[in-house]
C-alpha cells in the first residue's frame, strides 16, 4: 500500500493523505480460440496433398452445421510435414533380413475465433471437429471489450482506498476529509483464466499481466505480483487501481 502522509501549516492544521485503491470484478471472456487440427498418413512426400485439403474442407462444413460463422474462420492454414523412419526384421532361414520405411505425416491446423465463450457452443462445435475425424481443442480465451467491467472495477478501487484511509488515519488519531485527488493507475490489470495447469500457464499467470505497476518494485505491488488465484476458464479478472488523497485533521 502506497502511503504519504503530508502535515501542512494552516490555520485548521490540515494534511493530507494519500493511499492506493485496489478493485476487481470478475467477468465472462468474450472471445474464444479454438485450433483445429487434421493428421494424414501418406506414403511419400511428393504426394498430391489435396486430398488432405479437401478432408480439412469437410470438417469446416460441419463446423459450419454446428453453427460456426464464415467470418469465425481465420484465413490461412498451418501445414507441416514430418518424416518417420522405421526399421522392420523378419528371420528367414536363421537370417535377419531387414528393411527400411519411411513414412510422412501431413498436419494442417487452422483457428477458430468465436465472438462468445459460451460454452455450450464450444462444446457443440469440439463434438462436431471430433465427429468429422480431426482434433480440436480450445486454445485461449480473451476479453476484448473491458469498459464495463473497469467501471465497476474503478468503483470498487475507490471504496477500497477510502477504507485503506480510515485505517491509516485512526491509526494516526486523526480522521480523513474531503478528496483532494483521484488518479488511475495505468491501464486495467486483465487477466485470462485457462484450463491448461502445466508450467506455461505458471509463466502466463506471472509474466502474461497487463498491469503496468507490477514492475515498480514496492511491496503493495510485489504482494500483488506473486498473488496466487485461480481463475476459472471462459472468465476473466478486471483490476483497477487508483490513487486517491485525502485531506486529514
Amino acid at each position: 500500500m502506497i502511503l504519504l502522509l503530508c502535515a501542512c501549516s494552516s490555520a485548521q492544521d490540515k494534511g493530507t493523505l494519500r493511499v492506493t485503491g485496489v478493485g476487481t470484478v470478475t467477468v465472462p471472456t468474450d472471445t474464444a480460440y479454438i485450433t483445429v487440427s487434421k493428421e494424414s498418413t501418406l506414403d511419400n512426400a511428393s504426394v498430391d496433398t489435396s486430398s488432405s485439403d479437401d478432408q480439412l474442407n469437410l470438417t469446416i462444413e460441419a463446423l459450419k452445421s454446428a453453427g460456426v460463422k464464415d467470418g469465425e474462420i481465420l484465413p490461412g492454414r498451418y501445414k507441416g510435414l514430418a518424416t518417420y523412419y522405421t526399421r522392420i526384421c523378419d528371420r528367414e532361414n536363421n537370417t535377419s533380413v531387414c528393411r527400411d520405411s519411411k513414412a510422412y505425416l501431413l498436419t494442417e491446423k487452422l483457428l477458430i475465433r468465436l465472438n462468445d465463450s459460451d460454452q455450450t457452443r464450444i462444446d457443440r462445435i469440439l463434438q462436431a471437429a471430433e465427429d468429422a475425424g480431426a482434433g480440436a481443442e480450445v486454445s485461449g480465451y480473451a476479453l476484448s471489450d473491458t469498459s464495463e467491467a473497469f467501471k465497476e472495477a474503478k468503483k470498487m478501487a475507490i471504496a477500497n482506498a477510502k477504507e485503506n484511509a480510515v485505517d491509516y488515519a485512526s491509526a494516526l488519531g486523526m480522521k480523513i476529509g474531503n478528496v483532494v485527488s483521484i488518479n488511475e493507475l495505468g491501464y486495467p490489470d486483465v487477466e485470462i483464466g485457462s484450463d491448461w495447469t502445466g508450467p506455461d500457464w505458471t509463466a502466463g499467470r506471472l509474466f502474461g499481466r497487463h498491469n503496468p505497476m507490477m514492475w515498480m518494485g514496492s511491496p503493495w505491488s510485489m504482494n500483488r505480483f506473486f498473488a496466487w488465484r485461480e481463475i476459472p476458464a471462459g472468465m476473466a479478472d478486471v483490476t483497477a487501481y487508483v490513487d486517491v488523497t485525502y485531506e486529514v485533521a
